[in-house]
């Protein structure tokens, strides 16, 4: 059992085997694993542009001026949290290769960048049907979902963004919030 143990911390420590390259395979990761800072080389697509803030990352863990933003992969997503000065122009729909390290986020692993590249575009993954109890279990957590409801609120979100729209939804299961931004941002009629 011993040897065993040595063997994983070896595989994943930074200076072992080859960075991580799935994020399936960092999803996977248990928390003692996750924080371990095993590095990770990922590609993918960029489904959430930058926001300013660091969301379900650990905010103790973070420094105050990161970003975080989603990327997909093979149907899998994951938070990725960078400087600033590393996601100037980002957009959903760009193709993305990021080296960092795993953090243990508050909800599921993350990526701590210390560097994204831009290497071009791509179409966005389709979203996944999802229901009131996928949502509360995490299992789509930083993955693109469709969902039906009832709009039981709209409202914009503060004045420093006034881009961002806040929606109440109702479903069988629930209740949820969802957070629309962007320039053609618009509350329903």
């Amino acid at each position: 059992l011993l040897a065993s143990a040595v063997a994983v911390r070896a595989q994943l420590s930074p200076g072992g085997d080859a960075p991580l390259s799935s994020v399936l395979e960092i999803r996977n990761l248990s928390h003692s694993k996750s924080r371990m800072g095993v590095p990770v080389e990922v590609e993918g697509v960029v489904t959430l542009e930058p926001l300013n803030e660091s969301v379900g990352a650990g905010r103790d863990r973070l420094e105050e001026s990161d970003q975080s933003f989603c990327v997909s992969q093979n149907e899998s997503g994951i938070l990725v949290v960078a400087d600033p000065a590393l996601l100037k122009g980002m957009r959903r729909g760009d193709l993305v290769k990021i080296k960092g390290t795993v953090e243990a986020g508050d909800f599921a692993p993350y990526i701590k960048a210390s560097a994204v590249l831009r290497t071009g575009t791509a179409p966005l993954p389709a979203s996944k049907p999802a229901f009131y109890d996928d949502l509360a279990s995490g299992r789509f957590i930083w993955e693109s979902v469709v969902m039906r409801g009832i709009v039981r609120r709209v409202a914009p979100m503060p004045a420093k963004d006034p881009e961002k729209w806040r929606f109440e939804i109702a479903t069988g299961g629930g209740r949820f919030v969802v957070l629309m931004r962007g320039e053609n941002a618009q509350p329903p009629p």
